[in-house]
């Protein structure tokens, strides 16, 4: 089997580090709100790839961080956690945040006939493994103390902008907008591994460590999970292509200078699901993007999984983006129905029942929304949309 390396950027023959089992991680969703079918088609992707080595004859356990802490609105180290803003947005603790939006991600990753990886693993779980790291990364010079935080120095590692095929000169400050001007730092693209209340003053979760009270950085958590619960050496990372910098980047090097050898061989990172006005994500809201997410619960609901939405996400191939409109969805949905020569007659039975539920679906669901926009207009309590687009 060959897959498309992110890090050499060529399609190379796959050849895992031990014959007797292939060690897969694939980066977990950030729980502060539920996933939209951009953040699905990543994991549709990650499970065909999981279920294809199986498939050839591959022993493969495979893990998967959940991230209820650390992750800034900003991958730059600045904005707020996001875990802490769902919290306030909704009036609940951030365990609670994180524990509801888990259980939804779950029953999404069900609906869709995702198999659950073997080991799934909260961030939070795991503050001890990161003292440790950090720890060992301060003794080699690889890490340094500013202002109470704990950052990594980018320039001790050589092979920092190998992953994302960037330079030093690519990423000055002013320049981009994924850098921010941090005094405390070094260099500019040095990240955070431990925050203290000199970052953040009020950070719901906190933990103690040899550098105060604080929380890790986003980071790190997928360096120490992979290393715990797969060993020192790992097969294939997966994850979406915004991940390539700062987040894998960055995993790459604190995870090598700690280990003192390469960690992980191949990188496999999935393309966008965008809608019209671009990459699709939990911040914007559209109601193209109500139609996808009610269209995701009925091909659940139905139990074509496999069948039916990931065909539609995955057929370009995971390296390749697809635009996701109304017309487009329900185009493939057409294209799997009448082309559909691999189906029996049950299946396409079903196909076409889905087709004709989809297209009910969306018509309630717009006029849904246009009710909620008219509310909102005239000062009247909105409807939850995106909540009763889930039910329908």
């Amino acid at each position: 089997m060959k897959l498309y390396n992110t890090l050499s950027r060529s399609l190379e023959e796959f050849v895992p580090h031990d014959k007797n089992m292939v060690r897969m991680y694939t980066c977990g969703p950030t729980v502060y709100n539920y996933a939209h079918i951009g953040n699905l088609r990543t994991y549709i992707s990650e499970d065909i790839l999981e279920k294809t080595l199986r498939y050839l004859g591959y022993p493969v356990t495979r893990c998967m961080n959940i991230t209820d802490v650390g992750h800034l609105v900003s991958d730059a180290d600045s904005g707020e956690d996001k875990m802490a803003v769902a919290a306030k947005r909704e009036h609940k603790s951030a365990l609670e945040i994180a524990q509801f939006y888990t259980d939804a991600f779950m029953k999404d990753i069900e609906d869709l006939n995702i198999k659950k990886p073997d080991i799934i693993s909260k961030a939070t779980d795991h503050i001890d493994d990161y003292i440790r790291m950090i720890k060992k990364l301060l003794q080699d010079g690889y890490a340094y103390e500013a202002n109470g935080n704990i950052y990594f120095d980018t320039e001790k590692y050589a092979d920092y902008y190998q992953l994302s095929g960037r330079s030093k000169e690519d990423l000055m400050v002013a320049v981009r907008d994924d850098v921010e001007v941090d005094q405390f730092k070094k260099n500019p693209n040095d990240f955070g591994l431990w925050f203290t209340n000199s970052k953040f003053d009020g950070q719901e979760l906190q933990w103690d460590s040899p550098w105060g009270r604080g929380y890790p950085g986003w980071h790190i958590e997928c360096s120490c999970i992979s290393i715990a619960y797969l060993g020192e050496y790992l097969d294939i990372h997966c994850g979406a292509i915004d991940a390539i910098f700062p987040h894998h980047t960055n995993e790459i090097a604190q995870s090598e200078c700690y280990l003192g050898h390469k960690w992980c061989n191949y990188w496999v990172h999935m393309e966008f699901l965008n809608d019209a006005t671009g990459k699709m994500s939990k911040s914007k809201f559209s109601l193209r993007q109500i139609i996808g997410d009610a269209f995701l619960i009925i091909a659940g609901a139905l139990t074509l999984g496999l069948m039916a939405l990931p065909y539609l996400v995955v057929k370009t191939g995971y390296d390749f983006g697809i635009t996701q409109t109304s017309d487009t969805s329900l185009g493939s949905c057409y294209d799997l129905i009448t082309n559909g020569q691999d189906l029996n007659s049950d299946a396409l039975a079903a196909s076409r029942v889905f087709l004709i539920l989809v297209l009910v679906a969306a018509c309630i669901v717009i006029l849904l929304g246009l009710v909620d926009m008219i509310g909102s207009f005239m000062g009247k309590k909105a409807l939850n949309v995106t909540f009763i687009s889930r039910l329908v």
